[in-house]
């Protein structure tokens, strides 16, 4: 379920910030996947790692999981054009990309995304598509990342232009 190990200072954070405990993760992830199940007849994520960071997002209260859950589910049912295709190779998406609005870098204990405005063209760009775009690189972290949300992430914008 998870890349790699937590550092120990990582795990004091996200003990500390998250309520994380280690032997409480699993079950944690465990009820919300059946619970998920019970409510939902619709396809949803539920895997691992993307999972484990939604409940951290919610510092692992279940009730709060569910919430956000639900809002999650109504956002993409009122916002469609930010959740479907999604496909990073598209035509529409990869001029977006190509214009370098949004660079994730970091180290392997802090993620950071640098956000550049002036490189996108307002009279040509639906701001819809970008912010589909944000949401894929933060989906990138949710599924890839496992210190994304236990110690967050830095997005550095640029508003220069």
């Amino acid at each position: 379920m998870y890349v790699r190990p937590l550092t120990k200072e990582i795990e004091k954070k996200a003990r500390e910030e998250l309520n994380e405990k280690p032997d409480q993760r699993e079950e944690c992830v465990r009820h919300i996947r059946t619970w998920i199940a019970k409510e939902y007849q619709l396809k949803f994520r539920s895997d691992g790692l993307w999972l484990l960071n939604f409940i951290r997002g919610c510092k692992f209260s279940t009730q709060r999981v569910k919430e956000k859950f639900e809002t999650y589910l109504n956002l993409k049912v009122t916002a469609p054009e930010i959740f479907t295709h999604r496909d990073p190779l598209l035509a529409e998406v990869q001029e977006i990309l190509n214009r370098g609005p949004i660079i994730p870098f970091g180290t392997p204990d802090k993620e950071c995304v640098l956000i550049r405005w002036n490189v996108l063209d307002p009279d040509k760009m639906i701001f819809y598509d970008f912010m589909k775009i944000a949401l894929m690189v933060l989906d990138v972290y949710m599924n890839e990342s496992d210190t994304c949300m236990a110690v967050g992430h830095y997005a550095i914008i640029d508003f220069s232009g």
